[in-house]
């Protein structure tokens, strides 16, 4: 969602991009400004949905459980940030479709791969590993505050039964 107000230049887009480009997260107001506003979308309200990377702190929680929004279930992927970095410096993206491929894990078809480029916040080591510090920090106090619908997937495994862990989770 960041990275699509970003691509089309909306004002909340323009003021995510000042912090995303140094590798900082985001200001809380910005991010639930944008997931609020989503979440009224009559699509949404009909079908439901899944928020990844949201909420990541205290306030981002708190503004959901103030807007009536707690999660039925909160999915933590578990994995090292060794492993992290490593599959961050193998996401290419095709800059014409905006489709995210890995070397390693699902490369680009033969015919765009020549045009993929590497995120530029995957490049900067040391944005990545500003990003993970204040990750770690930050996320603790979310978990706590939705304990009660917290569940533990190991992402390590590999992202095919990371995503059948996940899916019978929500399904129990």
């Amino acid at each position: 969602m960041l990275r699509k107000h970003k691509r089309e230049g909306t004002p909340l887009g323009l003021k995510a991009a000042e912090y995303m480009n140094r590798g900082d997260l985001v200001p809380d107001e910005v991010v639930v400004e944008m997931i609020l506003q989503r979440l009224k979308e009559k699509e949404i309200v009909e079908s439901g949905y899944v928020l990844d990377g949201f909420p990541r702190t205290l306030s981002q929680a708190q503004a959901m459980v103030d807007a009536g929004i707690v999660p039925t279930h909160f999915l933590l992927l578990e994995i090292s940030d060794e492993e992290v970095i490593r599959r961050m410096a193998g996401r290419r993206v095709d800059p014409v479709t905006g489709a995210t491929y890995h070397t390693e894990f699902r490369p680009p078809p033969p015919e765009v791969a020549e045009g993929c480029v590497q995120r530029s916040d995957d490049i900067d080591l040391e944005a990545v590993h500003n990003r993970l510090k204040v990750y770690h920090r930050e996320t603790e106090s979310v978990y706590i505050k939705f304990k009660d619908s917290l569940v533990f997937i190991d992402a390590a495994q590999g992202s095919d039964q990371a995503s059948e862990d996940c899916v019978a989770s929500i399904r129990q």
